[in-house]
């Protein structure tokens, strides 16, 4: 983490990674992804910036974007986009061959 300044001193919150970052609304703690997890980690930048060590909140349901989520204004429940479950289920592939010849005899037809 560094100000958004782009001042040069960064400063470490997670040792083992993290990904799609959000700051709480009271701006106290932060949360981020790792894997298909979601975790917290409290910051304090006054007098100087220091963070607890992360804690892991929960797992993301299978059938949910783990990438889109946020906290509530109070911190205490969170809210994510569930996935369509048309989408979760395997696609038939189905091949017709000369089907360019056949839709230009139906379209002439007409």
């Amino acid at each position: 983490m560094r100000a958004y300044t782009g001042a040069a001193t960064r400063y470490l919150v997670s040792t083992a990674g993290g990904a799609f970052p959000k700051w709480s609304h009271n701006g106290e703690e932060f949360f981020f992804l790792r894997g298909e997890s979601l975790w917290s980690a409290r910051v304090r930048m006054s007098p100087a910036f220091l963070t607890d060590a992360p804690q892991k909140l929960f797992d993301f349901p299978d059938d949910v974007w783990s990438r889109m989520y946020d906290a509530s204004p109070d911190g205490q429940s969170f809210v994510t986009v569930r996935k369509d479950p048309l989408e979760l289920r395997p696609l038939d592939l189905v091949a017709i061959p000369g089907w360019t010849e056949e839709m230009k005899s139906r379209l002439a037809t007409r």
